[in-house]
Formats: structure tokens, sequence, C-alpha cells
């Protein structure tokens, strides 16, 4: 569920910067769940990442090759809502979701580095 698509392909050079921009991959899936959980996100019932699209059906394909599927094949993320009705907290909202998405994205040359994300949530608080 965590793993960064090239860990899922097996394309990884196992670098000290590819480990780090995996890392980075499943940090912006931590937030994702930590954003859900504010109290004016509009979604209040938990859900892990990916789980929107994840089937139970008996005999169906593995969460495995499910995961593969949406990660690799159809190139999804979890679903991030960043408009929020208060409108004080909107922007850092907005923000936040911005940030996420520069963790997850699919290229790991192009995700966000760690000290650059630190400076960003800082400016936010």
């Amino acid at each position: 569920r965590y793993m960064a698509p090239e860990l899922l392909e097996g394309v990884i050079a196992y670098t000290h910067d590819a480990l780090y921009s995996v890392d980075m991959y499943a940090l912006g899936l931590v937030m994702w769940e930590i954003v859900r959980h504010c109290d004016v996100y509009p979604i209040t019932v938990y859900q892990a990442p990916y789980e929107e699209y994840i089937t139970n059906n008996p005999g169906g394909p593995s969460f495995a090759a499910q995961i593969y599927d949406i990660v690799i094949v159809r190139r999804l993320r979890p679903t991030l809502i960043r408009q929020v009705k208060d409108k004080q907290h909107a922007m850092i909202i907005h923000e936040l979701c911005s940030l996420i998405d520069s963790c997850w994205t699919a290229d790991s040359d192009m995700r966000m580095k760690a000290q650059t994300l630190a400076f960003k949530v800082n400016q936010l608080i």
C-alpha cells in the first residue's frame, strides 16, 4: 500500500537517493491520512490509502495485484478534497494537498525533497 511505483515495478536502483525518494512517496500517503483527520476536512470516516479503489471480491485479484493496477497501470492516487467550508483553514488544506501531490508523483526524480517539504510546512504554520 505504501510502496512507491518504482518498488512495485521492480525498477529501483537501491541507492541512497532512490530510497530517499521512496520514503517521500510513503510520506505523501501518511500526510494524506493526517489531512483527512483534520477537523475541518469534510471526510470523517477513516480510510487507508487506496481503499477507495480496492475490491474484496472472493476469487478476484489479490491485494498486491490491485495495488499494482491502481498505482502503475491506472496511475491513480488517493482522492484529495482541496475545498473545505472553513475559510480560515481552506488555504492551508489546499497548500497541504499540493505538497502531498509533490510527494507521491510517479516520477521519483520529481518528488519533493524532505528539506523543501519541511520549509514549506513551516511556512504554513
